[in-house]
């Protein structure tokens, strides 16, 4: 095949890692090394951008940074998937390139419109006359490439949104967050027990961007609703733009449970009552004060407390957190209008493992909030009792439309898409009603509601405020994607699993940083910027054994790249001190089962993942070489797409241990999880690299135009 033109956009301006030039752009005239592999020894097969020799130092190729700061232009290995490795340094970071995104496109594509064709061949039966159109740039086009531009917006420290314009007013969402449930067991011993969490990829689907409401736009009707604060175990529980926390700076007086707002006055209409505020030092001993919200006074400069501080202090930034209403009662009912002109509305939702059913109208009508599953189609994937159906002695009508609330992780922050192509000359209003009905895992039938949202027909990825509610979830939140290493460091007795929020021990060593089209930005609170070409947001984390949380034993560089292609996620670890790995997971992609059908490249078989007799829970499916993936819904618009480009390299060469598989956990997630495993030994300064790209699509004809298995 032809050579790609590289390295990406993204990829050909370097900064000082270190030292007292660190954050600063290397100048005009270094050189960039080509090595082809990440131990960076070898020299990488590359060729001038117009096909003559690159010049070489040491027997290694290069090219030099020219008056625009870039690195020049070179043709890469000659290979399906070609990457090469640079060091500016020998102490410094190994960086991977890629080639640039449009030249990427059509081998890309070429991987991609194969899916469509050899399913129906899997199938033994001709592809129908939609899919034979679509076999060379049909579904890569159609679902994928034809997106529009990437948006990166930062809601606050703990979250970016990274939204790709799919049309048609749907954006692709990817939430990079730090989570909002506690994580005890991160970060070194000598500091904060589970700060900074990790940045990870929690969420990802297909969105309608809207404008958050808080949750006291809304009546509440019914017995059993309560106020809970928006603060759990010492961790910020936040909304999103208009609903997330203040901080405020104050003055406190011993005793006295008014305290004195010395900053910007606060809007009194936003109801922070039953709120929850932390006033640093205020409490007993010098301990944090964290007390419920009274009443705000009518100027917004002063608000009453639960509990008296026992200190005097002046000019203390105070942070008061968001509240939900919460009720477990059946038939007690949350009630929302929407402002005229809205086509679009939603919800946030608290989820967890004592979330139950409720009923969903909009319009009065049961069956309007088409972005959630009917009762039927809930009993039908074995989530529901059929016993909650009139038909079968219950009192919810199959075509009733429910949120469900449960999830086996905590989360606080669920933006839910409810119903949209609404008429804006109409004024729409939204009924959520407890069912008293829940999963059998669940302990309870809890609603929590934190919020509500609408959007017009202006509405998009770049509204000031706006941030997507997911119609079609594609990545089950725990999370989608996280480094996870079962590792044993020297000087340690046993192999232990760590990394990001299900395994824990990474903690946060630098924040990230964001390049968009070649040039370093820094966005505050609330601010998007369009990606006119690719951006590339990196954060670095330290790795702990728990038998040494002192010293970490490995170091981890994640990037996450939006191009033209998707969001490629590359991951590099190296190890602190001589390590042996049982298991390091660079990828993984876990899928609900609204996503119930699967093919992965080395295996013609196509999954009916909802199938618990034959995919019972834990079976691992597709066990092989496998570099693709793809994941669609039967009967709607929805694809996921997850491609390895180096996936031979990354897990060592595929030797006996090493699969590249998904599992499927019918029963206790309803959900699909992809792996790739490489195994082996690190010695101390040793790196391993892995790199995954996800796709989020949307196929507006309906996926049978592509896919024709029911």
């Amino acid at each position: 095949m032809a050579r790609l033109l590289g390295p990406a956009e993204d990829e050909r301006v370097f900064y000082y890692d270190s030292g007292p030039q660190r954050g600063r752009i290397v100048p005009v005239g270094t050189r960039v090394p080509l090595y082809a592999d990440e131990a960076c020894s070898q020299p990488a097969d590359v060729l001038a951008a117009d096909g003559s020799v690159l010049p070489t130092s040491g027997g290694i190729p290069y090219v030099v940074t020219g008056p625009t700061l870039q690195a020049g232009r070179f043709l890469m290995p000659d290979a399906e998937d070609p990457v090469v490795y640079t060091r500016l340094a020998a102490s410094g970071p190994v960086v991977t390139l890629h080639p640039a995104s449009d030249s990427r496109l059509d081998s890309f594509r070429g991987v991609l419109d194969e899916y469509d064709v050899r399913i129906t061949e899997a199938q033994g039966v001709a592809a129908p006359a939609a899919a034979q159109a679509n076999r060379r740039n049909g579904f890569g086009d159609r679902a994928l490439l034809g997106a529009g531009g990437w948006v990166v917006k930062r809601r606050n420290v703990d979250e970016y949104r990274l939204m790709r314009d799919l049309g048609d007013g749907f954006v692709a969402d990817h939430q990079l967050t730090r989570g909002v449930f506690p994580i005890s067991n991160v970060g070194p011993a000598a500091g904060p027990n589970s700060e900074p969490r990790p940045m990870l990829l929690n969420d990802v689907g297909i969105g309608i961007p809207m404008l958050p409401v808080t949750f006291d736009a809304a009546s509440y009707t019914g017995t059993g609703w309560a106020t809970v604060a928006g603060y759990f175990g010492g961790q910020i529980a936040p909304l999103g733009l208009g609903l997330d926390a203040v901080s405020p700076t104050v003055s406190t007086t011993a005793g006295s449970t008014t305290i004195t707002i010395t900053s910007s006055a606060l809007t009194p209409a936003l109801r922070y009552n039953t709120r929850r505020v932390v006033i640093p030092g205020a409490g007993a001993a010098g301990a944090d004060l964290v007390t419920a919200v009274g009443a705000m006074n009518a100027n917004g400069l002063s608000f009453t407390v639960g509990t008296a501080p026992s200190a005097s202090l002046t000019g203390v930034t105070a942070t008061i957190y968001p509240g939900r209403r919460s009720t477990l009662t059946a038939a007690a009912a949350a009630s929302y209008t929407a402002p005229l002109g809205a086509t679009s509305v939603g919800i946030v939702v608290g989820m967890g493992g004592n979330g139950g059913f409720s009923s969903v109208a909009v319009d009065d009508d049961l069956t309007r909030a088409t972005w959630l599953p009917t009762a039927q189609d809930l009993v039908d994937q074995g989530i529901a009792p059929s016993s909650m159906l009139t038909t079968g002695g219950g009192t919810v009508l199959p075509t009733t439309r429910i949120l469900d609330s449960y999830n086996l992780i905590e989360l606080w922050s669920v933006w839910q898409a409810l119903a949209s192509g609404l008429d804006p000359a109409v004024q729409h209003t939204v009924a959520v009603t407890v069912t008293g009905y829940k999963r059998n895992a669940s302990s309870s039938t809890r609603l929590i509601v934190g919020g509500w949202g609408y959007g017009t027909a202006t509405t998009g990825p770049l509204t000031a405020n706006a941030l997507p509610f997911i119609a079609i979830r594609c990545g089950k939140s725990t999370p989608v994607h996280e480094l996870a290493v079962d590792h044993q460091p020297a000087g340690t007795s046993s192999h232990t699993f760590v990394g990001g929020h299900n395994h824990g021990y990474e903690y946060e060593t630098q924040a990230l940083t964001l390049v968009v089209d070649g040039a370093s930005v820094t966005l505050t609170d609330g601010q998007a910027v369009a990606v006119a070409g690719s951006a590339t947001l990196v954060r670095r984390s330290d790795l702990y054994h728990p038998q040494n949380t002192a010293t970490a034993t490995l170091r981890a560089r994640t990037s996450y790249r939006l191009d033209r292609t998707g969001l490629v996620v590359n991951t590099l670890i190296e190890a602190v001190v001589a390590t042996v790995v049982d298991s390091a997971y660079f990828g993984s992609f876990t899928a609900p089962h609204s996503l119930g059908r699967l093919q992965v490249d080395k295996d013609l078989t196509v999954y009916d993942l909802r199938n618990a007799t034959l995919y019972p829970e834990g079976t691992y499916i597709g066990t092989g070489r496998n570099t693709s993936a793809v994941w669609w819904e039967p009967s709607g618009q929805a694809v996921a797409v997850l491609l390895v480009p180096t996936a031979e390299a990354q897990t060592g060469g595929w030797d006996g241990s090493v699969y590249a598989s998904v599992r499927n956990f019918p029963s206790t997630s309803q959900s699909s999880k992809w792996y790739a495993r490489r195994t082996g030994s690190l010695a101390a300064g040793g790196r391993w690299t892995g790199e995954v790209t996800y796709v989020i699509g949307r196929l507006p004809d309906g996926a049978s135009a592509y896919f024709p298995v029911s």
